[in-house]
């Protein structure tokens, strides 16, 4: 699938900027309309804002496709919602491929591929434990 916005490396100029604030500010989760769009709002305003995730990001502050660039809210959904890392390139983006959108929506970007085995035998062998004190004869 042909990306529609395009592809960017690095993190753009104001990112850090766009992180430290959200570490300062109260953002809250309204509601989820659909699996993409999000209603949030700043604890100390009144006026929420819609966030649609896609192949062109939106926010109705006008962030995203309508400035060309990244806004807080948008960056709130994708690192506090949807648990993108900001370190991921998948969180900077002003729009993603169908994949990358399922990617995000399953939650598995978070996770290494080392940690994912990690946990899968901490599973195992917390079932085997389980398994084994029930055999055991009291």
């Amino acid at each position: 699938m042909s990306r529609s916005t395009p592809y960017i490396n690095k993190p753009p100029a104001n990112f850090a900027a766009i992180n430290e604030r959200l570490a300062q500010i109260q953002l809250l989760l309204l509601s989820t309309v659909g699996p993409t769009m999000f209603v949030i709002k700043h604890s100390s305003h009144s006026k929420p804002f819609k966030v649609s995730i896609g192949s062109n990001h939106r926010c109705t502050c006008g962030g995203g496709e309508g400035r060309g660039t990244l806004c807080e809210h948008i960056v709130f959904v994708m690192s506090k919602v949807l648990r993108v890392p900001t370190a991921h390139p998948l969180c900077w983006q002003l729009g993603l491929t169908e994949p990358e959108i399922e990617a995000c929506l399953k939650g598995d970007l978070g996770r290494t591929q080392g940690s994912q085995r990690e946990s899968a035998r901490a599973f195992l062998r917390r079932r085997s434990q389980a398994a084994a004190a029930v055999a055991r004869p009291s």
